[in-house]
């Protein structure tokens, strides 16, 4: 098995970053703090978790070849000659160099010294090297006594040649630790098979273990575990002898080591919460999953409707832009000033009459035409129907609420009401700030010509024969008596008939320059119209295209997601 708590903080770690990320969309931003903040408690209970390490201890007498097991039971060298204690009654702690020594071993009485190493295989094992037992005596043999009451596992070591040695089992009486914890290895058993041949060393083997076990029964020790080991043999041939059980001893300790840690968890409670976190992943899983097949139904709804869109879309368009926004463009796009004279005069009255004749909605301006109650109502219903089979599809999956607003925020983004509309808006806005009115230099100079024509006649019809006089002598008598015949001629019948024919004539050219200017104001606004009906259903054609394909993005964005959520530990 792994090492479960580091499995345990890894996963926790990276759910983190999912919630940091807000990418866990089943959860609410309430759920998703909380659940940062319970992970984070969990993570800190796991590295306190972490520092309970299994501490073992080696037990034996001179020479049996206690740190050669040390050296073995990691792999590489830990232990060697120079390690040597100062005193006899000294512990020497061997410990990982990453690995702060336990609070309970720096407490106790008895004298330690620590040695650091690398040795990786054996990071989560403290081991523990005690005072060979022959050499104890008093003071020194109750401070070892007491030291082993902080050890998970005490193995007990000896050779051939001191299986039997009475101070050996004196010892084993004084320790109270649980006889369950005690692995006895009986070391050198190579030595069996030096002389002789492989059935008599097998003979040898077999008695010696049965006599070890005899002691140990006679002692206190009902079924003991004996493992018959050879260090220098498996550390010479790399692959230990069929008689060797050190393979199975390095197991058996490695798997005390991890039934440990998950103990230690079980106790903490640990487990459970863990998995709490884990059963998040796998809720997350189902319901990505659920809402990528609802986004490809959309998907293929939009793309099999897309005709019935269109055709609804171009209708609404067609009868906003005749009924809605043609009027307002004739007064938008309208220019009285290329109008002189009566003609003018008519315009200024047209335009006061067809103000008081819409009242309300004289002040309407653009973006009131963009309203949803309006002609461009089925439009917006269309969308509004479509965006409900959206969020009921997803309610019928059973999908949380943030699975709705994420399509419906994503979607806006890039094709909804607001944006359309907002597109049309700004081209319109556009079209129309980049109108060039026209100047009609020459239709201002025809009517400056028509008129002064016209107002010539009328001054010519007043002067009447006076005229003639002035053409024969142009001087100034003459022209006071041109002046004094007008003025008199202007309040008689004639001149008042004159007079009369000469406003109605002007009237009646008013009324034609205005009629002239109408019809090619219409024919500048119809062609204004036919090019905004073409843009704005392009505009909408390519919302259209917008909103599909930000719903097969985001089908790919959740496909990357579930990748990423996937490789994450699940629960056990």
């Amino acid at each position: 098995m792994g090492d479960p708590i580091q499995e345990y903080r890894t996963g926790l770690t990276q759910i983190q970053e999912l919630l940091n990320r807000g990418s866990l969309l089943s959860l609410e931003p309430a759920e998703r703090q909380a659940l940062l903040g319970d992970s984070q408690k969990l993570l800190q209970k796991i590295d306190v978790l972490g520092e309970s390490f299994l501490t073992v201890g080696l037990l034996g007498g001179t020479g049996v070849g206690k740190s050669s097991l040390m050296n073995a039971l990691a792999g590489r060298e830990i232990a060697s000659t120079s390690h040597r204690r100062p005193h006899t009654e000294q512990v020497l702690i061997y410990c990982h160099e990453t690995v702060p020594l336990p609070s309970a071993l720096q407490k106790t009485t008895v004298p330690w010294s620590e040695i650091r190493h690398d040795a990786g295989s054996v990071r989560q094992i403290i081991l523990c090297d005690l005072p060979d037992f022959d050499s104890l005596v008093g003071e020194h043999r109750r401070h070892v006594l007491s030291f082993l009451e902080h050890l998970d596992v005490l193995l007990w070591v000896t050779s051939p040649e001191k299986y039997a040695d009475g101070r050996f089992y004196d010892f084993l009486r004084d320790v109270p630790k649980a006889h369950e914890n005690y692995y006895f290895i009986l070391n050198k058993v190579d030595l069996f098979f030096g002389d002789q041949t492989s059935e008599g060393g097998y003979d040898s083997l077999v008695r010696v273990t049965g006599r070890f076990q005899e002691h140990l029964s006679e002692n206190g020790i009902a079924h003991p575990l004996i493992y018959a080991v050879s260090v220098r043999d498996a550390a010479a041939s790399g692959s230990s002898g069929p008689w060797n059980q050190f393979p199975a001893l390095r197991n058996q300790i490695f798997q005390q080591r991890d039934i440990k840690e998950v103990l230690a968890i079980k106790a903490a409670n640990l487990d459970v919460e863990i998995q709490q976190f884990f059963l998040v992943l796998e809720k997350e899983i189902l319901y990505l999953e659920s809402f990528r097949q609802a986004l490809k139904e959309m998907v293929v709804e939009l793309e099999e409707g897309r005709s019935e869109w269109i055709r609804t879309a171009e209708e609404s368009l067609e009868h906003w832009i005749e009924q809605d926004l043609k009027p307002h463009a004739l007064s938008w796009l309208s220019d009285a000033s290329c109008l002189v004279g009566p003609g003018y005069g008519i315009a200024l009255l047209m335009s006061a009459w067809q103000k008081k004749a819409v009242g309300n909605n004289a002040g309407i301006g653009l973006p009131d035409l963009f309203r949803e109650e309006g002609s461009l109502a089925p439009m917006r219903r269309q969308l509004q129907r479509w965006e409900d089979r959206m969020a009921n599809r997803l309610l019928r999956r059973g999908l949380p609420a943030a699975f709705t607003s994420e399509l419906e925020e994503k979607v806006n983004a890039e094709g909804g009401w607001d944006v359309l509309t907002g597109r049309m808006h700004r081209y319109v806005q556009m079209r129309l700030s980049g109108y060039e009115k026209k100047k009609f230099r020459g239709f201002l100079a025809m009517q400056y010509g028509v008129y002064f024509l016209v107002f010539l006649g009328f001054l010519l019809s007043l002067g009447g024969e006076t005229w003639s006089g002035i053409l024969k002598d142009p001087g100034w008598a003459q022209w006071v008596d041109l002046v004094s015949h007008m003025t008199r001629t202007i309040f008689s019948p004639v001149g008042l008939a004159a007079l009369g024919s000469f406003l109605l004539l002007q009237l009646f050219l008013g009324l034609r320059f205005y009629g002239r200017y109408k019809k090619s104001l219409q024919r500048r606004a119809q062609k204004f119209i036919d090019s905004l009906k073409f843009e704005v259903k392009r505009i909408y054609k390519e919302e259209f295209d917008l909103i599909i394909n930000c719903l097969v993005e985001l089908d790919r964005e959740v496909e990357a997601e579930i990748s990423l959520v996937s490789v994450l530990p699940k629960r056990d």
